[in-house]
């Protein structure tokens, strides 16, 4: 029994110590570190009574304190402070602190604003009009004669070392039945050298002013070479207008040449819209003064005294001849057999320099008036005429091979331009025409070895046979 009172009066005490411990406030000396914000402390919320097995809960109250958004003050908890019911001390609001005050956003001042120069701003837009349409591209037609057409007409070449059929039918774009037909061949087709063979030109492009070598070519596919040699084309040939170019079978025509021209005129200011203007932008006015360009004097430029080197004059190139003229020996050995005299007589003057610092570039055949001047050889007549000082009526065939034949001082002409003579055939008779003090006949022989060469004149004699 001893034992359990002394128990009990134990339990007493400690029970009335802890009440009295509740009861009393620990004091503590005064701090002077700068007391910390702590936490707002968890929201209070009252107890909820237990709501018994299938009723409902109760509607909550609402709160009697209004809901804002604004953060509620930070509050300072003294140290050593068990929990939130300790004494607590709210903080100070932000307009008692030491922090500075915000600044206040400053006015746009349009002082600052300095706007371009008026040049170099982009013009105001204009709206409501249209753009004008494009130049409607032009073309210049050339090279736009007509294309006659001839069955007979025919281009008469010398067949040369190594030529066949098949060559010159590729050569002169002309079918070989063609060649084989005019020229009545026979199998195998093998073709003499010296022969006259015939090619078909059976077109013929008539020439307008301005047409030229290149353009014809151009047009018909064909190169200039080939053209030359079938109209018998000198070095320095100048079309003119009504002139007929002639054209093998084979040809392909692709129409008059066009080049571009100026742009065609656009449509009249009237019945385009009259274009709205909108209002120009104006800056406000303000003071602007742009930066003013530094300039730095220049070094006075002193003159340059003239020099004295003069440069020497400019000779003029010396005319190059295509080729070196050849040798009488080569001039003999390319025209043998080609020519015969195209009349009988006397020979009044020879070939070569004369008393007087005069020259004769050919052969004076006297004869009777009248006697029938021939063909020294095949060729086509590329003058006949009287337009030339000096040689009465006057005639020129051209050969194949570079060669052209002169007959002048003619009593009349029997030949018109582009007929085309076999040899022997009639060009003319002997006369007196052109100066000349008795009937005679001017023969010249001109030569030109390539066709970029010039024909000239040669000693009629080295290519003739031996007496008339």
């Amino acid at each position: 029994m001893k034992a359990l009172f002394t128990r009990a009066s134990l339990i007493v005490l400690s029970a009335a110590a802890l009440a009295a411990c509740a009861d009393v406030k620990p004091e503590y000396p005064a701090s002077t570190a700068t007391p910390q914000a702590a936490p707002p402390p968890p929201a209070q919320t009252a107890p909820t009574p237990e709501t018994p097995v299938g009723e409902e809960p109760p509607p909550r109250a609402a709160p009697t304190t209004p809901l804002t958004s604004e953060a509620l003050p930070p509050v300072n908890r003294r140290p050593g402070a068990a929990n939130d019911s300790d004494d607590i001390e709210a903080a100070p609001p932000p307009s008692q602190t030491n922090m500075p005050p915000r600044e206040a956003p400053q006015p746009y001042s349009s002082s600052a604003y300095a706007p371009p120069p008026a040049e170099s701003r982009p013009p105001p837009v204009v709206r409501g009009s249209r753009r004008p349409p494009p130049p409607v591209p032009t073309y210049i037609l050339s090279v736009k004669g007509p294309v006659r057409a001839d069955r007979e007409r025919v281009h008469t070449i010398k067949v040369d070392q190594g030529d066949t059929v098949n060559n010159l039918s590729e050569r002169f774009h002309t079918p070989k039945a063609d060649l084989i037909k005019l020229n009545k061949l026979k199998k195998p087709f093998e073709l003499e050298v010296g022969r006259s063979l015939k090619i078909p030109t059976p077109k013929a492009y008539v020439v307008e002013s301005g047409d030229t070598l290149f353009g014809i070519s151009k047009r018909f596919n064909l190169s200039t070479d080939l053209i030359t040699e079938l109209n018998d084309f000198g070095p320095d040939e100048h079309l003119r207008a009504g002139q007929e170019v002639a054209l093998p079978i084979d040809v392909k025509d692709s129409g008059p040449l066009k080049r571009p021209g100026p742009p065609a005129a656009r449509r009249p200011a009237e019945e385009e819209p009259a274009p709205v203007e909108q209002p120009t932008y104006r800056p406000p006015e303000q003071t602007y003064r742009p930066s003013q360009p530094t300039y730095r004097p220049q070094p006075p430029v002193r003159p340059t005294p003239p020099s004295r080197y003069e440069p020497p004059p400019v000779q003029p190139a010396p005319l190059v001849e295509s080729s070196v003229a050849p040798s009488d020996a080569q001039v003999t050995a390319a025209g043998r057999g080609r020519f015969v005299w195209p009349v009988t007589g006397e020979t009044l003057s020879g070939f070569g320099a004369k008393p007087g610092g005069q020259r004769n570039d050919g052969v004076d055949i006297g004869a009777p008036s009248g006697t029938v001047v021939k063909a020294a050889a095949a060729g086509d007549v590329v003058y006949a005429g009287n337009q030339v000082p000096g040689f009465g009526n006057l005639v020129l065939i051209k050969h194949p091979g570079g060669w052209v034949t002169a007959y002048a001082h003619l009593s009349v002409t029997t030949v018109k331009i582009k007929d085309h003579v076999e040899q022997g055939d009639e060009v003319g008779a002997v006369g007196q025409t052109g100066g000349a003090e008795v009937p005679e006949l001017h023969f010249e022989i001109r030569y030109a070895p390539t066709s970029r060469d010039k024909a000239k004149p040669i000693d009629p004699t080295l290519v003739l046979p031996t007496g008339q």
